[in-house]
């Protein structure tokens, strides 16, 4: 007989999951360009936002609190419902910040190895004080370090999240 509840189960199951598609995601972008490899991980982490909404909103209500195209409104609303706590948000919002810079200054020939770009990259922490970076990681490194880490605390999230309960229309 097996005792574990069936919850539990699902939760690790969708936890497994998410994390076997990030391990995915990560490999298929090692190649890509330092704008590619903005881009592409702000895509990632902004679908485990959205993640975390669909668990825990009905679907009608997603849209109006986390809106198509508005990341930053996303990340506030993350934290204003407790999705996020201070330190996810802050990172959430660097990591969107350098994001922008990359996609935005399209005619600027931006790297990580930008000095724009590192002094942002180096305003980006680890959730603990000890918590250390590599030795002088590269900025590169640095940025994918802490979007891992903000999506496996996005992951775990979203294992703890209980739906909110569609309230019953009233004739």
């Amino acid at each position: 007989m097996n005792s574990e509840n069936p919850v539990t189960a699902q939760l690790l199951a969708n936890f497994q999951i998410d994390m076997s598609r990030f391990a995915e995601f990560v490999e298929e972008f090692k190649a890509e360009s330092d704008r590619g490899c903005a881009v592409l991980t702000l895509c990632a982490l902004e679908e485990s936002l959205m993640n975390l909404f669909k668990a825990l909103l009905p679907a009608q209500s997603v849209k109006n609190v986390a809106p198509r195209g508005w990341l930053a409104r996303k990340i506030e609303s993350a934290f204003g419902l407790g999705l996020l706590n201070e330190w996810e948000a802050a990172q959430f919002k660097l990591l969107a910040e350098i994001r922008n810079d990359f996609a935005h200054e399209a005619t600027l020939k931006l790297s990580f190895e930008s000095p724009e770009i590192v002094a942002q990259v180096n305003r980006l922490t680890l959730p603990f004080a000890n918590m250390k970076f590599p030795t002088d990681p590269s900025a590169r490194t640095r940025f994918l370090q802490v979007a891992a880490v903000l999506s496996g605390h996005m992951i775990i999230h979203r294992s703890q999240v209980r739906r909110i309960a569609k309230k019953p229309e009233h004739s």
